[in-house]
């Protein structure tokens, strides 16, 4: 939080994504494909090029981390919590502490589960969002539940438009989930109201 306080918020310029690793999330690539055509510096790894290998070399670099794939949390012990990568790769919690994101304005986790927590155990980072907090991001977007991949993909699509356009981060998110709930089959709150801005809200 004193990094947030002591710098000035950074208008987003370039993303690094990574989508549909795991190869069935078909909205997820599209919205890989959509977010790098509006920020057209930014790097697109798909389908088997979203392997940890890249992940790791190219994801510290990041203005912006954006992740489109599964994410799975463990609920008897979140330690074991994971990103799904390509070729059945996983991405633990250590290994996000382990990433340096010091110079990162924010990380997208357009997963499930990214924000799901277990705070009986204050011995340890409890969500995939926390781990990538405190592996020095600004800010972390995330999701509360399994949701749902076409929703999301459009709720993202629009947000970082938002951002293009210079909105804050929180004002890009709220705008971009009432226009999902404003279409009529993503009225309810399961298909907009489980993402979250974790974080420096600017």
């Amino acid at each position: 939080f004193m990094k947030i306080a002591s710098s000035k918020p950074q208008p987003v310029t370039k993303v690094v994504a990574f989508a549909n690793a795991t190869m069935d999330l078909p909205a997820a690539e599209q919205e890989g494909e959509k977010i790098t055509e509006i920020f057209p510096d930014s790097k697109l790894f798909k389908r088997e090029e979203a392997s940890k290998d890249n992940l790791i070399k190219f994801g510290s670099d990041a203005q912006v981390l954006h992740l489109a794939t599964h994410g799975m949390w463990d609920s008897s012990d979140a330690l074991n919590s994971h990103l799904m990568l390509a070729k059945g790769q996983r991405l633990s919690q250590q290994e996000i502490f382990e990433m340096d994101l010091g110079e990162t304005t924010l990380v997208t986790l357009s997963a499930c589960n990214t924000a799901m927590s277990q705070r009986h155990d204050v011995d340890f980072v409890a969500s995939l969002a926390e781990a990538f907090w405190i592996a020095g991001s600004r800010a972390v977007v995330a999701t509360l539940w399994s949701v749902d991949d076409e929703s999301t993909g459009r709720l993202m699509s629009r947000f970082y438009q938002g951002l293009k356009d210079g909105k804050s981060k929180s004002a890009a998110l709220r705008e971009a989930q009432l226009e999902v709930k404003n279409e009529a089959r993503f009225e309810h709150p399961y298909f907009w109201g489980g993402v979250l801005l974790f974080g420096d809200w600017r």
